[in-house]
């Protein structure tokens, strides 16, 4: 019987995958989700997870005075020749929403800079299929020659028959468990978010953000 943090509230989802001291659930969510296969020292996440910065981001007013859209976490992946700008962030109410934080996220883009992907955690259904993931290319209309953007969906209502890595997140995401055959990133980020695990300043902003404690035994394994 173990009490977790909800993964989908913001200390939960920023707690899991901006942590430095654990890049290896970054990693594998970056693999799983954006496909990209980066080594960790590749990988740099851009505002890594603390308390503080997490009591500023409850600010609305701080998303106004240091950057254009607000996401819950956000990275750079150095690969070979090419640097991508990953984003993700929960619940999009609106398509048009999800593409203005695309290309808001990068507004200043030249022609050879980065690719930016944004993906979009959806606590509710936006396209009428069976897909629970997928990828859209986006384009700035009237800017030639500008690093291609890609919007990405991730319907937690919908089971991913996809990929069984993928499925074993939306579950984790969902519900915080995870199967016995779940990979070590995975059950890593279930102990990640366990309650006895929070330091007392994590406690304490828990019950200040209502970041629902979920008891497991209450929970479908």
């Amino acid at each position: 019987m173990r009490d977790i943090i909800n993964p989908l509230s913001l200390l939960g989802i920023t707690k899991v995958l901006t942590s430095e001291d654990h890049k290896t659930i970054t990693q594998g969510f970056i693999a799983d989700f954006f496909g990209l296969k980066a080594e960790l020292d590749q990988i740099h996440i851009v505002e890594p997870y603390s308390v503080d910065c997490l009591r500023r981001s409850f600010n609305p007013e701080f998303w106004k005075s240091h950057r254009m859209v607000k996401f819950d976490a956000a990275f750079t992946v150095d690969m070979p020749g090419t640097t991508h700008k990953l984003y993700v962030r929960r619940e999009p109410k609106l398509m048009e929403a999800a593409k203005l934080h695309v290309f808001g996220a990068a507004p200043d883009l030249d022609e050879g800079g980065p690719s930016v992907w944004s993906m979009n955690l959806a606590n509710e259904p936006i396209f009428p299929d069976g897909h629970a993931h997928r990828w859209l290319t986006m384009e700035m209309e009237g800017v030639p020659d500008t690093p291609t953007s890609h919007l990405g969906f991730f319907e937690l209502m919908k089971q991913d028959d996809e990929s069984p890595v993928r499925e074993q997140w939306r579950h984790f995401l969902v519900t915080g468990t995870i199967p016995s055959t779940a990979p070590e990133y995975l059950k890593e980020a279930v102990e990640v978010l366990e309650y006895s695990n929070l330091s007392p300043e994590e406690t304490e902003l828990a019950k200040e953000t209502c970041a629902h404690v979920w008891n497991e035994a209450d929970l479908d394994d």
